[in-house]
C-alpha cells in the first residue's frame, strides 16, 4: 500500500520512466541481435567452425572438410552441413556415424547434413576411352 502511494506521484512515476526505457531498449537489443543472427544462418556465438572442421579432420580416414556450415535453425538448436571426403577403401556410412557422434557429444549438434564422398583414386583418361570406340 505505502509502494502503490509512492508510485502514485507523478514525479517518482516520471523518474523511473527512463530505467524501465533503458531495460526494454536493453532487452528488445538482445532479442534483435539473437533473432537476426538465426534468420542471416550466423554461426552461433558459443560455436567456432573451425575447431569443428579440425575436430572433423581429425579422424581417421577423413581425407578433406569441404564447405562446412553452422548456423541455428532457432534459438539453442543448431545445425552442420559439411561436404566431406574420406579414403578410397574407408567406410564412409562409418564414419559418418562416427562425425555425428562427435558433434553431438562435443559440440552438441544433433541436426547434421554431411555428405560422404570416397577420395578419387586414378582417373580414367577419356581421351584413352573415347580411341577404343572411335576404331
Amino acid at each position: 500500500d505505502l509502494l502503490s502511494h509512492i508510485l502514485s506521484r507523478g514525479r517518482v512515476r516520471g523518474s523511473l520512466a527512463p530505467l524501465i526505457a533503458a531495460l526494454m531498449l536493453r532487452s528488445g537489443y538482445g532479442l534483435l541481435r539473437d533473432s537476426g543472427r538465426i534468420v542471416l544462418e550466423g554461426v552461433p556465438p558459443d560455436l567456432s567452425v573451425h575447431e569443428i572442421g579440425g575436430a572433423i579432420a581429425r579422424q581417421a580416414g577423413m581425407r578433406e572438410v569441404r564447405d562446412p556450415h553452422v548456423w541455428e535453425i532457432n534459438s539453442g538448436f543448431p545445425a552442420l552441413a559439411a561436404h566431406l571426403l574420406v579414403g578410397e577403401q574407408e567406410d564412409c556410412h562409418a564414419a559418418r556415424r562416427r562425425i555425428e557422434h562427435i558433434l553431438r557429444d562435443r559440440f552438441e549438434i544433433e541436426h547434421t547434413t554431411l555428405q560422404l564422398d570416397h577420395q578419387p583414386g586414378q582417373l580414367l583418361q577419356l581421351d584413352l576411352a573415347l580411341s577404343e570406340y572411335a576404331r
